[in-house]
């Protein structure tokens, strides 16, 4: 089983913003924990599962039959037929069939099941979106570092990590959802997702064997500073202060700290 992943949506970490940041594949006990399995359509990723087959999340429209897929430094041609893409029912996930030509050289095994994967497992998370943008402080936190703006969209693959929290039942048409949250200070290289990282991987180790657990769907968002400000989608390491819609028109203050 494969589930999208909601990630709180290239990689933003807690302790640096150096764009450089792990931009080349993990090495020591994190090596071939994922990266080698991430290929490439437009600006966006996705992961082989089959021979022909690579998986990337439903909702990213720019993939298309007319987009190649480059992976390993090889270019695959997207099968023009039709039912090809063979979208999972009930998900956000997306499965694309490559022309027969010529086989992915490897493909990332999948997790056998939600049931399978350990709370408090950490993960490697791959995206491909934007930078750590500006501080985030608000004038009820006396101007304490709350978060950072999405910054520059570089498209930039990046790898960082994150825990398993826990699996939550979404909507019908979303599947279940894989969430992490963004803590300070986190694991080394804790990190959050953000805008155009969908369709990147989450790997976790099953069996002494890194495997493709769920594909970047989205983030939370929808909070804002009060007490009238627009707003905001972001990587937030404290709620605290912040408001949420809490039904329509309605917005509450956070008065904790959480994540």
């Amino acid at each position: 089983d494969v589930c999208s992943s909601d990630l709180g949506q290239a990689i933003v970490f807690y302790d640096t913003g150096d764009a450089g940041h792990n931009t080349t594949a993990p090495t020591g006990i994190y090596e071939d924990s994922g990266w080698q399995y991430e290929g490439s359509a437009d600006s966006y990723l996705g992961v082989p599962i089959a021979p022909f087959f690579f998986i990337t999340a439903g909702h990213i429209s720019e993939i298309n039959t007319s987009t190649p897929f480059i992976f390993h430094g090889d270019t695959y041609t997207i099968l023009n037929t039709p039912g090809n893409p063979h979208d999972i029912p009930g998900t956000d996930l997306r499965v694309w069939e490559v022309v027969h030509s010529k086989p992915f050289p490897t493909y990332a095994p999948i997790c056998t099941g939600t049931g399978n994967i350990d709370l408090g497992a950490t993960a490697t998370i791959i995206g491909r979106g934007t930078r750590r943008g500006t501080d985030i402080t608000i004038p009820e936190s006396s101007g304490v570092l709350k978060g950072w703006q999405w910054g520059t969209m570089d498209h930039v693959q990046r790898w960082g990590r994150n825990v398993v929290e826990g699996v939550a039942d979404a909507p019908p048409s979303y599947g279940e959802l894989l969430y992490c949250d963004f803590d300070k200070p986190g694991i080394n290289d804790e990190c959050a997702l953000t805008l155009q990282d969908s369709g990147g991987g989450l790997f976790v180790l099953e069996n002494g064997l890194w495997r493709l657990a769920g594909i970047s769907y989205l983030v939370d968002g929808g909070f804002r500073i009060p007490p009238s400000g627009a707003p905001i989608t972001a990587p937030i390491f404290d709620l605290g202060g912040f408001e949420y819609q809490s039904s329509p028109g309605v917005w509450t203050l956070i008065t904790d700290t959480a994540e």
